[in-house]
């Protein structure tokens, strides 16, 4: 599998994200969402589940689709 890279990821773009157990080995909680903002290393999504907006970690993100 490709290597991720920031510049991957545009707003608009359909993502799945997930958050991990303090371990950092397990998934917790996961999700779609809808990238709304791009900042250094970090994704801020809209969560379609939890409908809220959270921070995400490149490494919590995979991309789904290009806007």
């Amino acid at each position: 599998m490709a290597q991720k890279k920031f510049s991957d990821f545009k707003l608009g773009d359909l993502v799945n994200w997930y958050e991990y157990a303090a371990s950092g080995e397990a998934v917790v909680n996961g999700g779609t969402g809808i990238v709304v903002e791009l900042r250094a290393t970090n994704i801020k999504v809209y969560c379609t589940k939890k409908q809220l907006t959270k921070w995400f970690s490149i490494r919590n993100v995979d991309l789904i689709k290009k806007a």
